[in-house]
């Protein structure tokens, strides 16, 4: 069994992968490298927007945990999936907004995703030692990293995007 570590590495190449896909699947359907799409700010009020992310990153969140009843490769293709459409959104991007716009949250809601997918293979792989308080410990965890994640997009993420525009 790989070590939490390795596993982490191996959920980011997925990840990566996913992403290159994406951006070549856009690619291929534009005939172009790269297409520049103007910002324009959506105005929404911070609490709107922070509910309308946290649905949304939750939904992904149970999705992901389906992967205790649909087994360990559903956690790989929930992050290869996950990359293709960060790809497919990122190229109509440019790397200043990439930077500035995606990073900040991104880094949150993949280690939250990280956390619950490296419980869920470490549980599924020894069900003898299932531990249902580490199960839990873990998911809480993760799912209180997601929630921030949601606090910086609705929060920092507007106002970045208002200094890029």
């Amino acid at each position: 069994m790989l070590s939490k570590k390795k596993y982490r590495y191996l959920l980011m190449v997925i990840l990566v992968l996913g992403i290159c896909v994406g951006e070549l699947y856009e690619y291929i359907k534009l005939g172009t490298v790269y297409t520049s799409v103007p910002l324009k700010p959506v105005g929404l009020p911070v609490i709107t927007s922070f509910r309308y992310i946290l649905m949304r990153n939750t939904l992904a969140y149970i999705l992901l945990m389906a992967s205790f009843i649909l087994g360990k490769p559903f956690v790989f293709f929930f992050f290869f999936a996950n990359g293709m459409n960060i790809g497919r959104f990122l190229h109509y991007l440019t790397l200043k907004q990439t930077i500035f716009l995606f990073l900040p949250h991104g880094i949150f809601e993949y280690y939250a995703y990280c956390i619950l997918a490296i419980t869920i293979i470490y549980t599924l792989n020894d069900l003898q030692k299932l531990r249902s308080y580490f199960i839990l410990k873990n998911m809480a965890i993760g799912y209180i990293i997601l929630c921030c994640g949601a606090l910086v997009e609705s929060t920092i993420t507007p106002a970045l995007e208002r200094m890029l525009c």
